[in-house]
């Protein structure tokens, strides 16, 4: 009989508590033989105490303790170097769950192609959905629509994870980064996701501000007409829930931008094709450890977001290709670490990707993106600064601060990429930057 391949899964952990609890507990339940099967955690020194609880509830898991947080992309590069021999390593964030067959059709799929360096699973948003539409019977007194402050499932609030479908208009307020304000001014509507534990919610409960407008809720066949006054607008649960692809792939447009495949579309099917994609996600996924021998770990620097992208082009460019296997299916909590919109993600996200197109893409590319985030950046100084000194108003250069501070690390950092572009081991038999450019998706403007 046939050994199954050695498969070692990484699982990150920073204060991760319960989650990564959650994570480990899906893993040790995948289909597949014991014995062929590595599970690491390499906890960033946490200090929740999340990874003494893991040691002691999980004896077959091999945890790597650091002193200090060295950054995702180097967590794992220490799980991928960890002794023992493995044919194939995966990455799952600690935020995740794996359904118990999630490994077996990766497995599959690269043993399939000798070229396909990795295997993207299909992941979903943990939590299934129903859709709210809120439609503007009357608008309010004020110029700006009707504000959303929260969002309930019975009785249990669920405004952090709210996904807005169209009508909302998105305002950032100068003075706070992160914060952002919600107003619909006709139609609207929002996916509210469910408690884990909620499968058929009785009712959505839903808090709006607009002094004098009056709307119309629907959820499904149910529809409940609201005077706008702060107070719960309570409407019967009358839609069917659904599931939410996160990440199948990854797309890269001309300046360098990824994004999630089939990001925030029903999983009602019409992904279920595998499909070769430009990049793959480190949040879930499974790679050929002769591709790693081949071009490399995570670059270090990069501490947090683009590393996986970095190496997907990397991989492009010694003729690697990556293919999605929405088969395999992950659960995905969304941003549990690192929220969406604070200074630590936007700081990380913009140097990252300038990095990642200095270190890879054509000279033309690398100057357009670099122009396009300086023109950005004047844009914030105009508006968050200048504009509010000219009429005597408190400026707000909180946004203008971080970008200058990511230009600046963007700069510091620079000569070594460059220096990595020009000589480094990986730059070896590699194709032209302009020669993999058929694989960008156009936009960026």
């Amino acid at each position: 009989m046939i050994a199954a391949p050695a498969v070692r899964v990484v699982v990150v952990n920073w204060n991760g508590g319960q989650l990564t609890h959650d994570c480990l507990q899906s893993l040790l339940a995948t289909d597949w033989p014991a014995d062929s099967l590595e599970l690491l955690v390499v906890d960033n020194a946490s200090t929740d105490g999340s990874a003494e609880k893991l040691a002691r509830d999980f004896p077959r898991v091999t945890i790597i303790r650091n002193t200090e947080n060295v950054g995702f992309a180097e967590a794992c590069n220490q799980g991928a170097r960890s002794p023992g021999a493995y044919d194939f390593l995966a990455l799952v964030n600690n935020d995740a769950t794996v359904d118990p067959g999630w490994l077996a059709p990766l497995v599959e799929v690269l043993q399939a192609d000798p070229q396909l360096g990795a295997a993207c699973p299909k992941i979903l948003f943990a939590p299934s959905f129903v859709d709210v539409e809120v439609h503007v019977r009357r608008r309010p007194d004020t110029a700006r629509g009707v504000e959303l402050r929260q969002v309930s499932v019975d009785g249990r609030d669920v405004s952090s994870k709210v996904q807005y479908r169209y009508g909302f208009d998105w305002g950032r307020d100068r003075f706070s980064i992160g914060r952002i304000e919600r107003h619909a001014g006709s139609d609207a509507a929002i996916r509210v996701p469910l408690p884990p534990d909620v499968t058929a919610p009785e009712s959505v409960e839903v808090v709006l501000e607009g002094e004098a407008a009056i709307v119309e809720l629907r959820c499904g066949g149910s529809r409940v007409i609201h005077r706008v006054d702060g107070k719960v607008a309570t409407v019967p649960a009358g839609a069917e829930p659904y599931r939410v692809i996160n990440n199948l792939g990854v797309e890269i447009d001309q300046l360098g931008r990824g994004t999630d495949r089939a990001f925030r579309e029903r999983d009602d099917g019409s992904h279920d094709q595998p499909a070769e994609v430009a990049g793959w996600s480190g949040g879930g996924v499974l790679l050929r450890r002769s591709y790693l021998d081949d071009c490399g770990l995570f670059d270090p620097q990069f501490f947090i977001y683009y590393e996986d992208l970095d190496l997907s082009w990397r991989g492009r460019r010694r003729g690697w290709r990556y293919r999605t296997v929405p088969a395999s299916v992950l659960n995905h909590v969304h941003t549990a670490t690192n929220v969406e919109g604070s200074a630590r993600f936007w700081f990380h996200n913009d140097r990252n990707r300038l990095l990642m197109l200095a270190r890879n893409a054509a000279v033309t590319t690398v100057l357009e993106a670099v122009w396009e985030f300086l023109v950005t950046t004047g844009s914030y100084a105009r508006q968050d600064v200048v504009s509010p000194l000219l009429a005597r108003q408190r400026p707000g250069p909180a946004m203008l601060t971080l970008r200058l501070r990511t230009l600046l690390s963007f700069l510091r950092l620079l000569p070594g990429v460059i220096w990595t572009r020009l000589r480094g081991p990986q730059t070896v038999g590699t194709r032209p930057p302009k020669q993999v450019s058929s694989w960008l998706r156009p936009g960026g403007h």
